[in-house]
Parts: structure tokens; sequence; C-alpha cells
């Protein structure tokens, strides 16, 4: 028997070639959290990673995302999404579902940074499941990083997730050095995805203009390493914190 996962994969493409309801919804998401980024630049926070050595064991990593979060994504959707079921989609940080990878066939959970529920878009999916947008962020400090951004590309096609999990992803670069631009994060990854054996990319890294006001937004496409209209798409956001961490 089919799983949920494959049944709506399978209808998304048969009623919506272009995405319709389900891309116009996460589009808006996305346009949410550039908004959401450019009111804290505003606000103008700081994070000492010296400080936060001192006082927690906490992953520095985990800290920038679930601030975003508690912060931003969740306290201003009311007074952004005017559309009242958008304004019902939850962000909950450091979240976990579970996956059976597609190699080992070995289940696992899914760890989650950002993870976006109550999409409100169930009109368009005749089995009703209960699926989910994920966002994952990651640190850009020092030439590994690319390499750990990539990474979670990968682990993207390898996971049969076990909850319907929509066919977008989303990942934040937290830029934390000012040598590595939006610009050319950008050309770093891309140069590492056209070497990469085992992503199987359609289209790297190009610019998506998700907002007026922000110029760091990029969508690529990629295969799913197993299964039949396996495609998926990742919007990446390079979000500038050269001024808001701290040594």
């Amino acid at each position: 028997m089919q799983s949920s996962p494959s049944r709506f994969n399978q209808q998304r493409i048969r009623k919506n070639p272009t995405g319709g309801v389900i891309k116009t919804t996460v589009d808006q998401i996305m346009r949410y959290v550039i908004d959401c980024y450019l009111y804290m630049l505003e606000e103008k926070p700081h994070f000492s990673k010296s400080d936060f050595k001192e006082t927690t064991t906490y992953k520095f990593e985990d800290l920038l995302s679930d601030r975003f979060v508690d912060d931003y994504l969740r306290t201003r959707k009311k007074e952004y999404f005017s559309h009242a079921l958008l304004n019902q989609i939850i962000f909950t940080k450091q979240s976990s579902e579970n996956y059976t990878n597609c190699i080992t066939h070995i289940q696992q959970p899914d760890l989650i940074d950002i993870y976006v529920t109550n999409l409100q878009i169930d009109k368009e999916l005749s089995s009703n499941p209960q699926h989910y947008f994920a966002i994952e962020c990651k640190r850009i400090r020092k030439s590994s990083s690319f390499d750990e951004y990539v990474a979670d590309i990968k682990k993207v096609t390898e996971r049969i997730h076990s909850q319907t999990r929509l066919p977008y992803e989303g990942q934040i670069a937290f830029i934390e050095k000012p040598q590595y631009s939006h610009n050319v994060t950008v050309e770093k990854i891309n140069s590492k995805l056209d070497i990469h054996e085992s992503i199987k990319t359609i289209q790297p890294l190009k610019h998506k203009q998700f907002h007026e006001m922000f110029d760091g937004s990029y969508c690529s496409k990629h295969l799913k390493n197993f299964g039949v209209n396996n495609e998926f798409a990742i919007y990446h956001l390079m979000l500038d914190y050269t001024q808001i961490v701290t040594d």
C-alpha cells in the first residue's frame, strides 16, 4: 500500500503541476520569514558567542534559530497576514518527525530547526494528511560551513518521511563573516553541488525574489534518490548576521 506522502505527491502533480495553492502558501511563508528578518535588523539584537559559551551548553546555531522563532516568527504573524487562514500557521522550534533512510532502510528521528504546520491547504488534498514545511538553519562562518550546508541538502535526498512533508524545503544561512556575502556563499554552495556524486541537482541555486527589500533569496531543484515523481525544490535565504553575532 502506498504511503500518505506518496499519494500526496501524486495528487499534487496531477492536480497542480505548477504547485498551485501549495507553492503560493510556501512563497508567502518565505516572504514572511524575510519580513521578520528585516524587522529584526531594525531592532538590532546582539548575540555574543563568548558569553554564550560561558552560560550554557546549548548549540549556538540552535540559539539563533530558536530566538528567531520565539521573538519574530511566532509574534508577528497576526499583524502580518491579513488572511485569517494564513495567520493560523504554527511555527515550532527544534521539532522532530520520523524518516526511513532509503539506503540503510533504518528508521530515525528527523530533527527540524523550524517546523511549520497548520498550513491551511487541506482543500487541495483529498486524503487530508498531516503535512508540514521544514526549514533548516546553518551558520556560515568558515570554509567547512559550506560542506555542512550541502550535507543538509543530501539528507533530504535520502529520507523517506513518515508524515507528509511538502515537496518544498527551506534552508536559512546565518552568515557571520563579512567575507561570505550571499553571492560568495551561493557560488561556493553551487560549486560543491556541481561535483557532488550523490545529490542529483536539476537547478543549482538561482536567485528568486520573495521580497522587494531583500536580494539574498534563491531556489534550487533536486531529485530524491528513490521513487518516481521525486523532484523537490529548496528555498534558500542568506541572512546577514555579521552585525548580530559578536565574538
